[in-house]
């Protein structure tokens, strides 16, 4: 049997699209293992409790016990933030670490400055004064 080229031209294309659709499934599984391993080193939730201390003076002076609700709501608080790129211009008054950083607190205003990641963060009025009784600021 002879062939024609329109035969030649189907066949060497078809291997062609087979060796490509093989390299694409590669490619999308090497891309996939590799968000995989990106999002497991940047979690969405970067403010994880810690076993010790939770939040202390800005001195250190001073250790405030939270119970685990008042330290899951600062922790909620830190993780649903919208942060800001840039440091604010207030003080600091308290100091709550967490796993991966200490976020600084500035009880008059509101303010979380995260100081190892140069972003701040202001939080309602509302939460400012949950977070203030919570610390036993009036």
């Amino acid at each position: 049997m002879v062939r024609t080229c329109k035969e030649d031209y189907c066949l060497k294309y078809t291997k062609g699209t087979l060796a490509m659709t093989k390299k694409m499934k590669i490619i999308s599984i090497l891309i996939c293992l590799s968000l995989l391993l990106c999002g497991c080193s940047m979690p969405n939730k970067t403010n994880e409790l810690q076993h010790e201390q939770f939040c202390s003076s800005a001195d250190g002076a001073q250790n405030y016990d939270l119970n685990s609700n008042d330290r899951l709501y600062i922790i909620d608080i830190l993780n649903n933030a919208s942060w800001v790129n840039d440091l604010s211009n207030c003080g600091s008054d308290f100091v709550f670490c967490t796993q991966k950083q200490k976020v600084r607190y500035h009880s008059e205003c509101g303010t979380f400055n995260d100081y190892s990641n140069q972003k701040s963060t202001t939080v309602s009025e509302e939460q400012r004064a949950i977070i203030n009784s919570m610390l036993g600021i009036n």
